[in-house]
């Protein structure tokens, strides 16, 4: 699950603005924010292996060192479905990346709230957390840990169904993303697979039941996808099927349709 070679944004559209933002004592977290001129909706991207996208600002234009995972360089098509996205860094005080570990963390949960509030004040909706791969803990475990009326939904991309024991996971994750308490998301969520995802943590017949264990989520769907470019990486790599290459335009036109039927304002019931 090596976060990616660099590559460019697909559908270039609005550029990316950078912001540091301050979270726990001390702490800093590197985004890189794009929106249509009237965002329908928000996304929060969490990107897989360790998170590390090397998000900087320089003389006011926003570089990323590995900017080829699925969700970061498909950010400006959410965008043309007119989504604004914010995609989020590895805070400061993890300068290596995240372990698995950190992303199942009061700390982490910390980070995404303050990255939650950010999103609500600027754009006066409620954000939905979208994780890819290992992306997937960070999405999950803050959902299951954030007040449901701050969150418009969760979105879990190749979903980690499946642990390893090189991650040092707490105990009772063996079975990846399946031992968070699920169950407390209590916002609209959404799995998405590639049923042809041959990567060993994330096998796409583990969707049904990620999606049963959604069981309090007042809104779900399980998004299939087939076809693509052939592999151009490892198996959970990001340019696989793990990474939807080559059907990028038709994951999201999908995971955005879902997401604008559940994007309520910030004051809204839901």
């Amino acid at each position: 699950m090596s976060l990616f070679a660099s590559a460019p944004a697909l559908a270039q559209g609005p550029a990316d603005s950078f912001v540091a933002l301050p979270t726990r004592s001390g702490v800093t977290l590197p985004l890189a924010v794009t929106a249509p001129e009237h965002p329908r909706g928000v996304v929060i991207l969490l990107a897989g292996s360790k998170g590390l996208v090397g998000i900087t600002g320089d003389g006011g234009k926003v570089v990323m060192r590995n900017g080829g995972n699925f969700l970061v360089r498909s950010r400006g098509l959410f965008v043309a479905q007119g989504l604004a996205v914010i995609v989020v860094d590895t805070p400061s005080d993890e300068p290596d990346g995240m372990s698995a570990a950190f992303r199942l963390s009061a700390s982490h949960v910390e980070d995404l709230r303050r990255v939650v509030a950010y999103a609500r004040e600027r754009f006066g909706l409620k954000p939905w957390l979208v994780g890819t791969s290992m992306g997937t803990f960070s999405a999950a475990y803050a959902a299951a840990n954030l007040p449901p009326e701050e969150l418009g939904g969760v979105a879990l991309t190749s979903t980690i169904a499946r642990g390893a024991l090189r991650w040092a996971l707490p105990s009772g994750y063996g079975n990846g993303v399946l031992g968070v308490d699920l169950k407390a998301i209590r916002v609209p969520a959404l799995v998405v697979r590639h049923q042809n995802d041959l990567c060993e943590f994330s096998a796409p017949e583990a969707g049904p039941r990620i999606l049963e264990a959604l069981a309090a989520a007042p809104h779900k769907a399980l998004l299939t996808f087939a076809g693509g470019e052939p592999a151009r990486s490892k198996a959970c790599d990001a340019f696989a099927p793990h990474g939807y290459l080559g059907i990028e335009g038709e994951v999201v036109a999908g995971m955005a349709a879902f997401i604008l039927e559940g994007s309520p304002r910030v004051g809204s019931g839901r």
